[in-house]
């Protein structure tokens, strides 16, 4: 048996994928058609929402707050709608573009949902592996799930390197062969080179050595962009306090900014790049958000960037 956080996988249950971004093309490919109701988080994944976009499937977003999708909300919705849904996807830890993490007590509410009406939870976990602090709430929805409601998908491009694009997904029983039939379709197999790289990175332990140095190493720069936050923009906007993954969540105070209309100016006049968070919603946009990234940029870099964005927001005229 595979084991995923202490979770027994049955081996003939995993397909191996070209990164999770495929394994969430397969899943849509297999289970949508025109017209079905998928759920997602309100931000979520860009990625995914130009998968469900490019299957005319009709998107129902939920707000997420600080302990993850607000499952009292989306039994709401689920009480009220009489078309079912299909399945909800989630990044359960450390969510893009948030880095917000489902707290264990929406975990076990959101299994309950979807056994009660019927639906799939796609788990989309790239961040896990990695943590900055212990949490029980960073349990994988797959380990909570009794009855194979949960389609789980990592990726080795956020453990390993970025270019390495070998992903995998868990599928239950019943979808197994049909995502398989999906995946011939698309690209018959992936890369057996890279699979055969890996294995032998798995045996030497090299990727069990390298996990805890990540965790080292991206926990200084989360700390540094927290306290440069706290520094330069503690007057102008809120943010996320994420206990891992890549990403930290601004909202500015004033509603009136719309970052993406800034960020060619930020980029020319103020050196510093973000992303505009209108990209990571399906309704209602919040224009003045962002997602900020702070495992690639040196501390200083931090520093001074997080300075030339409060600038920047300062210096915002009508």
């Amino acid at each position: 048996m595979y084991r995923t956080k202490s979770c027994k996988i049955d081996p003939n249950n995993i397909i191996v994928t070209s990164g999770s971004q495929e394994a969430l093309y397969l899943i849509s490919l297999t289970i949508l058609d025109s017209k079905d109701v998928v759920v997602v988080e309100r931000p979520t994944y860009l990625a995914m929402i130009q998968v469900l976009k490019s299957f005319y499937v009709d998107i129902i977003d939920v707000d997420i707050d600080e302990h993850g999708i607000d499952t009292y909300k989306l039994e709401e919705i689920l009480k009220s709608s009489n078309r079912k849904i299909k399945f909800l996807y989630t990044v359960s830890t450390c969510q893009n573009p948030t880095g917000i993490t489902m707290s264990l007590d929406r975990r076990k509410h959101l299994l309950e949902l979807a056994e009660k009406y019927n639906f799939y939870i796609v788990e989309d976990d790239p961040y896990s592996y990695y943590m900055y602090e212990e949490t029980p709430d960073s349990i994988p929805l797959i380990r909570l799930d009794k009855s194979g409601r949960v389609i789980y998908c990592s990726t080795f491009s956020k453990i390993l390197a970025p270019g390495f694009r070998i992903g995998w997904m868990v599928v239950p029983d019943e979808l197994y062969q049909h995502v398989v039939k999906m995946k011939q379709i698309v690209n018959l197999q992936t890369t057996t080179l890279l699979q055969h790289a890996l294995v032998r990175l798995l045996k030497k332990g090299i990727i069990d050595r390298r996990l805890p140095e990540l965790a080292t190493y991206y926990k200084k720069k989360r700390d540094a962009m927290l306290e440069a936050l706290e520094t330069y923009m503690l007057n102008i906007a809120k943010w996320t306090k994420p206990i891992g993954g890549m990403f930290i969540w601004v909202e500015l105070n004033d509603e009136k900014i719309d970052t993406k209309k800034l960020i060619h100016k930020a980029v020319e006049k103020y050196k510093v790049a973000y992303v505009p968070g209108e990209a990571f919603y399906i309704s209602k946009p919040k224009k003045n958000t962002m997602r900020l990234n702070f495992t690639y940029p040196s501390i200083s870099d931090i520093f001074k960037g997080i300075e030339n964005l409060s600038k920047l927001f300062r210096d915002v005229k009508y």
